[in-house]
């Protein structure tokens, strides 16, 4: 279960096993999903009010990315269909890879690009 806790400028996105290794995210052009990355994972929060962090609520979560262990951030095309996460660890420092999302925002439906 996710504890989402909003005190002045902060969300505290948190677990049972916690979201300790949390080192990017973004969040979409129209301000209604956060994207985090936590351990080689994506866990995407909706905001029910687009930009108050104290709406969110976690949305799903999805693993086994082609590139695993990116750390580094990531942006969503303005129409929610594209991904693009950076690695900045070794061996691969500061690579990219691109993702399409076959419905717009929801990670779920990534598949590998280039």
């Amino acid at each position: 279960m996710y504890t989402i806790s909003a005190t002045g400028t902060t969300l505290d996105l948190t677990t049972s096993g916690g979201l300790t290794s949390f080192v990017g995210g973004c969040i979409s052009d129209d301000g209604k999903y956060v994207y985090a990355n936590n351990n080689s994972n994506i866990k995407q929060f909706t905001l029910s009010t687009p930009f108050n962090l104290s709406t969110a609520s976690y949305t799903r979560q999805e693993s086994g990315f082609s590139m695993s262990g990116w750390d580094g951030m990531c942006k969503i095309s303005p129409d929610g269909t594209q991904m693009i996460l950076q690695k900045n660890g070794y061996p691969n420092d500061h690579q990219f890879t691109s993702y399409e999302l076959t419905t717009a925002w929801d990670i779920s439906t990534l598949t590998f690009q280039k």
